[in-house]
């Protein structure tokens, strides 16, 4: 039996993944609301496959919040929030009580499995708490892409294990011995920092990207040649070189700012991330300022009309967290409330929760508002007619908009493609 406590993108990709290998598992959160809706076949987060992974292997999963039915687990997974603090710090307030309630529930002999991004350290601090009950620990970071979970959850890239006991390696070795991928053995601290460094280097990519973009509309190039250009070079690879409006989502971000913070502490501060995190903060209000900068202030936009295309923070998911589309609006609604909102993975109660207008029909809104600001890559713009895009005004975040519907607007603006910013 597996237990798995924290049930988010991480901890569903960990159930569904066991569930397909056919392991029991025991399923827990604090969220009583979460646990009511996964028992009534319905699933919290938006991510493809999961749910149909958990509705036909229901005879072997249960859900609960009660810590205590994770007596008899042979491994038990911590896939618990670390959110950050005010200060770029880590909150680890959530992660120090469940190990705590697991530490107090679970049989002596039971292995522990971090999953949750931890500072580098932490783990090692566990591991000797764990050592005094009678139990083991091991850190294993997750690598899971948004929209990608369960994916990444069957077949990863590579599984990375943290351990400093052998009896410990021995178990997870069993454990995910159904698992063909490259398996890398480290001490606590080495994979701590591997999940920091591996998401701080995407992020790092995104930034540089973002930058090169901005000079590309400069100087008239366009940056969607000099990606292709770029992606050719095998030391630099595909991935994290689509240039936009920045990242958002509950993991970059915070990386960044926790891995920041922790070096700066320790005296050895690590200051390309540092410039990552400010040209982020910068780049996420692109297309705000050049909206400024076409009505000479957004106090001019008088009664013009404007469509905010995706509100979560990266297509192919619902996650609102540090969403950069809801930024923009808190600073567009001091100056208008002519806007609506376009983002059909948002369900019912995620619309509720914003005190904003949705549209539900991209092709009917379009026709009624005259600026459109594309936040995500919502690809079925591009299979709208061409007309449609006449005398509009689009200033796209993420290049998604086809060559031909960006030559019919009245203005387009794209992150890095000079030759369409002025029609």
């Amino acid at each position: 039996m597996i237990g798995v406590i924290g049930l988010g993108y991480v901890g569903l990709g960990v159930v569904s993944s066991f569930l397909t290998f056919k392991h029991d598992v025991t399923a827990i959160d604090i969220d009583e609301e979460k646990i009511k809706q996964l028992k009534n076949g319905i699933l919290p987060i938006s991510e493809p496959h999961i749910l149909e992974v958990l509705n036909e292997n229901k005879n072997r999963v249960i859900y609960s919040h009660d810590y205590s039915l994770l007596k008899g687990c042979e491994v038990v997974f911590v896939c618990v929030n670390t959110p950050e603090n005010k200060d770029w710090s880590v909150n680890l307030d959530a992660i120090n009580k469940c190990v705590d309630d697991v530490l107090n529930k679970v049989d002596k002999g039971t292995l522990i499995i971090i999953k949750s991004t931890v500072l580098v350290g932490y783990t090692s601090m566990v591991a000797k708490k764990a050592k005094e009950a009678g139990m083991y620990v091991v850190f294993m970071p997750e690598f899971l892409r948004q929209g990608h979970a369960y994916q990444d959850s069957i077949s990863p890239s590579r599984i990375v294990i943290g351990a400093e006991d052998d009896k410990a390696l021995e178990i997870v070795n069993k454990l995910y011995s159904s698992f063909d991928c490259p398996k890398v053995v480290t001490n606590f601290a080495s994979a701590e920092l591997a999940k920091y460094a591996s998401n701080n280097f995407l992020a790092t990519k995104i930034s540089f990207i973002n930058q090169i973009a901005n000079f590309s509309n400069v100087v008239g190039a366009n940056i969607q040649d000099v990606k292709d250009i770029m992606e050719l070079d095998p030391r630099i690879g595909k991935g994290s070189l689509n240039p936009g409006v920045g990242f958002g989502g509950g993991c970059f971000v915070k990386d960044t700012k926790a891995l920041y913070k922790q070096s700066e502490d320790l005296g050895s501060p690590i200051t390309i991330v540092k410039e990552t995190i400010n040209q982020n903060e910068k780049q996420k209000y692109i297309l705000l300022n050049e909206l400024s900068n076409l009505f000479n202030g957004l106090e001019y936009l008088k009664d013009n009309k404007i469509l905010v295309v995706g509100v979560s923070f990266k297509a192919n998911s619902a996650d609102l967290r540090n969403s950069i589309a809801l930024d923009n609006i808190k600073v567009l609604e001091r100056f208008t409330n002519k806007f609506a909102l376009y983002d059909p993975l948002l369900g019912k109660e995620d619309k509720k929760r914003l005190p904003y207008k949705f549209e539900d029909n991209l092709e009917n809104a379009i026709k009624l508002y005259d600026i459109l600001l594309i936040f995500t890559e919502r690809e079925e713009i591009n299979d709208l007619p061409l007309d449609l895009f006449k005398d509009k005004i689009v200033l796209d975040g993420r290049n998604v908009l086809s060559d031909d519907r960006a030559l019919k607007c009245k203005h387009c603006f794209s992150v890095g493609r000079g030759d369409l910013k002025k029609i």
